[in-house]
């Protein structure tokens, strides 16, 4: 739990201030990225160090990025704009926020001086036009995930499957045959 939270926390000081004080509840949405991500600087404080410290001494690894989206459906939490400017870090492999790729989002709000919009501190990318999670994996995601998940196609992942291990049971939402 104490790791969890420390994420939890870098995320905040990486997207910016929160807009409020108190830790907002989160936004799920399901987002198509309307713009390429562009690199924006790096957050204010480095990974694994303490807003108390020197950050002019530090070496900082992480990177943000940018990138507008739409909104396609929302999944639940706090309603959002259907415009999102997005932030992330380079760990989200800042190579799959290309124009037209839709995603399933886990946001929180950002402030940072003048700019401010949503910071997104999980996401999921669609593979040839589906969502894919491993069923026994569901039970740790909130609710409006496993919500989305209900319904979806069950499959058994092969010994030539790219992306997953042999044998793992995958609950699949094709974007084609979306739910209204």
């Amino acid at each position: 739990m104490p790791i969890r939270a420390a994420l939890i926390a870098f995320a905040l000081l990486a997207a910016g201030r929160v807009a409020a004080q108190e830790a907002p509840e989160p936004s799920y949405v399901l987002a198509e990225i309307e713009t390429g991500a562009e690199f924006v600087g790096f957050p204010a404080v480095c990974p694994g160090s303490s807003p108390d410290e020197d950050q002019s001494q530090m070496i900082c690894l992480a990177e943000l990025y940018e990138a507008d989206a739409r909104v396609l459906q929302h999944l639940g939490g706090p309603e959002t704009a259907q415009a999102l400017h997005l932030r992330f870090t380079a760990h989200s492999f800042h190579v799959v926020w290309r124009r037209g790729t839709r995603f399933l989002l886990k946001l929180l709000p950002f402030v940072d001086g003048e700019q401010s919009g949503m910071f997104a501190t999980w996401w999921d990318w669609e593979k040839d036009g589906e969502f894919c999670q491993a069923e026994d994996d569901l039970q740790r995601f909130p609710a409006a995930i496993q919500a989305y998940f209900a319904d979806a196609e069950t499959r058994i992942t092969g010994e030539n499957d790219e992306d997953w291990s042999e044998n793992i049971v995958l609950r699949c939402v094709s974007l084609d045959k979306q739910r209204p």
